[in-house]
């Protein structure tokens, strides 16, 4: 009976490391997913400048300033 219950003891300590590095592992897999949709929104705000900064470079020089 002692013998179950330490190998019972010893599997629950296993699953709790288990359960926590599951969560670790969740976490830093959210990040990854998440690193492409920033990259992407940070090309559509870089892209949005330059298209704002050639009207109204166009614009100036339509105006000869």
């Amino acid at each position: 009976m002692d013998a179950m219950t330490e190998m019972l003891t010893r599997i629950e300590t296993k699953l709790d490391v288990a359960i926590s590095q599951l969560s670790d592992h969740e976490a830093r897999l959210r990040h990854l997913e998440g690193k492409a949709g920033r990259k992407w929104e940070g090309f559509l705000a870089d892209l949005c400048k330059l298209t704002l900064a050639a009207v109204l470079g166009f614009l100036f020089a339509g105006l000869n300033l």
